[in-house]
């Protein structure tokens, strides 16, 4: 007899968050990201156990932090000559979209093969005091307008009124055949006043509300451009039954010019939907609670081995979307990369300093394309593959730590865990998660209802305490005075005589077994939906168990590859 879990529940979880804001610089979001994952800058980031001589040589840790720094994993970072440490100024720059050493920013390619196998386009030109110079295209490029928009914008450039806090300029230089470059400031200049937005009071401030406004005084006073101002006027003349596209209500003078009023101006201000500087995305890899209390509880060879499967899955997940999911978009058509770029951190605890053993896997939002340009991630293929990401990792971790002598037990959510740590071992060591709950309990009971999923991530948000330095020998002699408490003996976890059984191929004979389970109407895939995809197939596969004669039920573990395998 064999058996799927009713609901069935992967070790391992894969989380997909933005990480971007409004109102915002690519480099001020860059920057924030650089500084949780890294630390203070000048700070020392060690971790609280491993890499040689255990928590004792220690006194103090980044209190997320296992081993300290970051380390660069994917194909598109290893394309970059990306390499083991993260150092923290390449890791800002790869996020602001820059070359990770030069600093030079990536533009997206137009005419491939002119552009080199890091589309930097023009900015191999330099200044005397070493500015990356941008052509008049990759300028446009950056600043998403048109060439003709910039050269409007360099005209108005010349004059001798310019205000630094308006993008309704740009100043620039003149190569030796006359060609106009924009330098590397103007180009930061701009995307910090449009990052600025002005409020519907600053806009209401400045005259009387019946007041009839130039376009060129309309974007000076919202800190845009001349060109996107007309283009709101369009699309006011002709309004959009949807109504989703911004607009501005204008009248034409009669020299054919727009004229606004300053209260429609100052309405446009109220609704805009600012821009958010999108630099990446933290795939989250969380490895269940019982890895977790073993792993942080753990000594010595035991602890490597530990953390050494947790890499491992890290890597395993990471691998598979670097092949299903490094891809970008190009004239609505998706395209293939060279990779993805991930900066991978191992922080283990949680904010509430339980053992919570987790990768932050931070993807830059650029992958160059096949053609060689530099380009968005379509991080619509992200989510679509995480299901599948982290059930082979959920393979992989079990199966690294096969030799182990572990057995592992369902609870009644589906979830497997380690056998020997009990569910009060791990209601002890959840107190974040406990914490969490009792405020969602608490809101549901005043709304009359269960809140989303989005609502709850607010609510993790708005009650997470900032990361403190603490002392690990204290943090360790802590969580095992609270393993005693509830009973909890590390040792009993190893070396079991109910092990799960392990097999590099699944035998012959099992195949029909798991392939029966698969489809069985009471408990496999179609059990509690008519839809599945194949996420789902490879989690049932890791999580697959057999009963014996005897009413005996063993976990049954295989690699990653065979968890492929077996879904294809």
């Amino acid at each position: 007899m064999s058996a799927l879990a009713r609901r069935s529940g992967a070790i391992v979880r894969l989380n997909v968050t933005p990480l971007g804001a409004a109102g915002a610089t690519t480099g001020g979001v860059a920057k924030s990201v650089v500084d949780y994952l890294e630390g203070p800058r000048g700070g020392q980031q060690q971790g609280v156990l491993h890499s040689g001589g255990g928590v004792g040589q220690v006194s103090q840790y980044y209190a997320d932090s296992i081993e300290g720094p970051g380390r660069w994993i994917g194909a598109g970072a290893a394309f970059r000559n990306l390499d083991g440490v993260v150092e923290r100024d390449s890791f800002q720059r790869v996020l602001e979209g820059r070359h990770p050493t030069t600093g030079e920013r990536l533009v997206t390619a137009q005419g491939s093969a002119q552009r080199g196998h890091l589309a930097v386009g023009t900015a191999t030109r330099f200044d005397e005091s070493a500015q990356a110079l941008y052509s008049v295209g990759d300028a446009a490029r950056l600043l998403g307008l048109r060439r003709s928009e910039v050269i409007d914008l360099i005209e108005a450039g010349q004059s001798e009124t310019t205000d630094s806090g308006a993008v309704d300029w740009i100043a620039s230089i003149l190569d030796p055949s006359g060609e106009p470059l924009i330098p590397d400031r103007e180009i930061s200049r701009h995307l910090e006043v449009a990052a600025s937005p002005v409020s519907a009071e600053q806009v209401r401030s400045g005259g009387d509300s019946d007041e009839w406004m130039t376009v060129a005084e309309v974007a000076r006073t919202l800190r845009v451009t001349p060109q996107y101002v007309r283009r709101l006027c369009a699309s006011g003349e002709n309004p959009s039954p949807s109504r989703t596209t911004a607009l501005i209500k204008s009248r034409r003078a009669d020299d054919g010019s727009y004229r606004i009023r300053r209260e429609d101006a100052a309405t446009f201000a109220e609704h805009r939907r600012v821009p958010v500087a999108r630099v990446g995305f933290d795939l989250t890899l969380t490895a269940e609670k019982s890895i977790g209390i073993v792993t942080m509880l753990s000594t010595g060879t035991r602890q490597d081995r530990f953390v050494d499967a947790l890499r491992c899955a890290n890597d395993v997940a990471i691998g598979y979307l670097d092949r299903e999911a490094s891809v970008a978009r190009r004239k609505g058509s998706v395209v293939g990369s060279e990779g993805l770029i991930v900066a991978s951190y191992l922080h283990g605890t949680s904010r509430a300093l339980d053992p919570h053993p987790h990768h932050h896997n931070v993807v830059a939002n650029a992958i160059v394309d096949d053609e060689g340009g530099v380009r968005t991630l379509d991080a619509r293929a992200l989510y679509r593959h995480a299901p599948a990401a982290a059930a082979l990792a959920t393979a992989a971790v079990r199966w690294e730590l096969r030799d182990l002598g572990l057995a592992w037990r369902c609870r009644a959510d589906g979830v497997w865990e380690i056998e020997g740590v009990d569910d009060d071992a791990i209601r002890e060591f959840s107190q974040r998660h406990l914490e969490v709950d009792e405020v969602r309990r608490v809101l549901e009971e005043r709304l009359g209802r269960r809140i989303s999923h989005k609502a709850e991530n607010n609510v993790a948000l708005a009650t997470r305490s900032p990361k403190q330095a603490v002392d690990p020998i204290a943090l360790r002699k802590e969580w095992l005075t609270r393993a005693d408490r509830v009973g909890l003996d590390i040792g009993s976890c190893f070396d079991r005589p109910d092990r799960a059984i392990a097999h590099g191929v699944l035998p012959d004979d099992l195949q029909p077994r798991l392939f029966a389970d698969l489809v069985d109407p009471t408990g496999g895939l179609c059990a509690g939906s008519n839809t599945f995809g194949r996420g789902e197939v490879m989690r049932a596969i890791a999580d697959w168990s057999i009963t014996d004669n005897l009413g005996v039920r063993s976990k049954v573990l295989v690699p990653p590859g065979e968890v492929e395998r077996l879904a294809a």
